[in-house]
């Protein structure tokens, strides 16, 4: 693995802290020893941020999510760079996101201030630009309609002004950079699967406006 840049990616909402702090070798007969002491057996992705020489990034993600013993194994790992009490290969940078805070419901869960403080690189608040975004957008074939929208509309739908609690508690969708792209997939196949009925002469049951607007409410809201 040292002829590698390594990018491992750990989600802490399916993270135990089992997975961190790993799981104790039971040791036979050590309580009869007066050097007993716990082993700890590791996953191998982990094990293998743990050898000499090895370099890479370890990004932990949702980490605003994860359970109270994730989160307090995750500030472990951050502030001692340990993973069961073997060092991190210093070539490593960890680097861990979270929604943004403040924003209501359960998946804005704010960071403790203990968290905050070990993250040495600083912290910063990463909001997709719109001119940008569409500038990405091109480059990955998403539906040029679409992108022709949000430039036509950037402040007004590119991130939804709606009261996010209210959406939650009614449980509806909302327009956001994630939900464009998700729009875009639906809408191009839309458009194959009806071009395709139409070339076999097979007449669609539903008009392609009245399906492109029923699936779209379900993904990027109604407006």
């Amino acid at each position: 693995a040292q002829n590698y840049f390594v990018i491992l990616e750990l989600t802490a909402t399916e993270l135990d802290r089992l997975d961190i702090k790993g799981i104790p070798i039971p040791k036979t007969g050590q309580r009869d020893s007066e050097f007993a002491y716990t082993e700890y057996e590791k996953s191998l992705e982990l094990f293998l941020c743990t050898r000499k020489g090895i370099e890479g990034i370890i990004f932990l993600d949702e980490v605003n999510l994860g359970t109270i013993d994730v989160k307090s194994a995750l500030l472990k790992f951050i502030q001692k760079r340990t993973v069961a009490d073997d060092k991190i290969s210093p070539g490593f940078a960890i680097v861990a996101a979270s929604n943004i805070p403040g924003t209501g419901g359960v998946d804005s869960d704010t960071l403790s201030t203990a968290f905050l403080g070990r993250q040495t690189g600083g912290i910063g608040v990463l909001v997709a630009d719109p001119d940008q975004w569409c500038e990405w957008a091109e480059s990955v074939g998403i539906d040029e309609r679409v992108i022709a929208f949000i430039k036509e509309n950037p402040d007004d739908y590119f991130y939804t002004k709606e009261d996010l609690e209210t959406l939650r508690a009614e449980q509806r969708p909302f327009t956001a950079p994630r939900s464009l792209v998700a729009f875009s997939k639906v809408y191009n196949k839309a458009l194959r699967d009806y071009y395709r009925a139409i070339k076999a002469g097979r007449k669609p049951r539903v008009k392609f406006e009245d399906y492109v607007m029923e699936r779209g409410e379900k993904i990027v809201g109604e407006k």
